[in-house]
């Protein structure tokens, strides 16, 4: 039997299989990357407003949170390829209802009222009740900026990245490696790495899985000057800072991937009305933009992160339910891990690792999947 051509083969360049490529990378493997469009350029990559922060009312996700935001906040120091995607400017969390307090005695989170929150002055007074947390250490990113440095680093430490390509079909005979085909040629590897997005149900059937739009408006505002992130639970919409009175917002009129769904119109209407109920009041906003991308989520949030077949030879890292830039490092470390003992290789430990507990490694295993398609 001939040796495969590569150790893995990462399909898909967004935030996990970029980030993911990297760290097995650092490990010495041999790895290829695949992708059918441009590295950070395809779905939620390409459009989400990169929010991170460690609070989660899921105490879990809450864990894998704080690793991915200790990574990003220690970019630099960890010698993480170019300059970092990451702004530190703070992050609110706006609640109408109780906000775990297990999750913010004893850490760096505040939690107060409206009052207790100056930056919060062009919200009105009218919801001066609701309760507020800010998590100092909090801030945003660029995922397209992310995927690109990560996959060029790549590139420069050996990788083939091939962009603009679809993995026509997987193949494997018996316990030999994995065959990926795309178009009339196929590479061979031990490990495969499945981080695409909503493209995941090409090639694996997962019960309670489902792939969403993610409508997100830019807008502008003279009335308003936004300079840290800020989720409103209560609205179930967000506020990213871009660039002075520009920032994004998000809608709730989503739609299934292959259905139709809303018109531009009828997501500009409620993404507007859930802005304006933030602010408790109506400003003169202008729409700049308008975009929808889609992800794949499960019903329970949370991402998988583990081997889906019996021979553990292919592994999945995806399910970040339009919310995974903030994990996405941690998440890579911990593919990195499961890869390296799926290899039978000794994992070489960074300081990266020191920020990501071997504990999270057992709590977002894939579960209840249901087939390989074109195995």
């Amino acid at each position: 039997m001939h040796e495969p051509a590569f150790d893995v083969i990462v399909v898909g360049a967004g935030i996990a299989g970029a980030s993911l490529a990297y760290m097995l990378l650092c490990q010495g493997l041999r790895v290829a990357v695949i992708e059918a469009g441009i590295a950070g350029g395809q779905g939620a990559s390409a459009l989400s407003g990169g929010i991170v922060r460690s609070y989660d009312p899921d105490p879990l996700l809450a864990d894998l949170s704080a690793a991915g935001l200790a990574l990003f906040q220690s970019w630099e120091a960890l010698g993480l390829p170019g300059p970092s995607p990451y702004r530190a400017s703070g992050c609110y969390w706006l609640s109408s209802g109780h906000i775990a307090s297990a999750t913010v005695a004893g850490s760096h989170m505040q939690y107060g009222r409206l009052d207790d929150f100056p930056a919060l002055d062009f919200i009105d007074e009218s919801r001066a009740a609701v309760n507020v947390l800010f998590e100092p250490g909090g801030g945003y990113g660029c995922p397209r900026a992310f995927c690109a440095q990560l996959v060029a680093e790549c590139r420069r430490r050996g990788a083939l990245v091939l962009e603009h390509t679809r993995v026509e079909r997987i193949s494997r005979e018996g316990a030999g490696p994995l065959s990926v085909h795309c178009l009339a040629s196929l590479l061979t590897t031990r490990q495969l790495a499945l981080c695409t997005g909503s493209g995941l149900s090409a090639f694996l059937d997962i019960p309670e899985s489902f792939s969403r739009s993610i409508p997100l408006l830019t807008v502008t505002s003279p009335d308003l000057q936004l300079k840290a992130p800020l989720i409103d639970t209560e609205h179930s919409t967000y506020f990213r800072p871009l660039n002075g009175q520009h920032f994004q917002c998000g809608s709730q009129r989503w739609a299934f991937l292959q259905e139709s769904g809303p018109s531009p119109e009828e997501i500009r209407e409620d993404a507007l009305e859930r802005l304006f109920a933030v602010l408790g009041r109506k400003v003169h906003v202008e729409v700049v933009s308008q975009g929808i991308a889609y992800d794949v989520y499960h019903s329970s949030f949370r991402p998988w992160i583990g081997h889906v077949d019996a021979e553990q030879q292919i592994m999945l890292a995806s399910l970040y339910s339009g919310r995974g830039f903030k994990y996405a490092l941690a998440g890579a470390v911990i593919g990195a891990r499961k890869i390296m003992q799926a290899l039978d290789k000794p994992y070489v430990w960074s300081a990266m690792d020191d920020h990501v507990s071997p504990r999270l490694e057992n709590v977002f295993l894939p579960q209840s999947v249901v087939g390989l398609r074109h195995a």
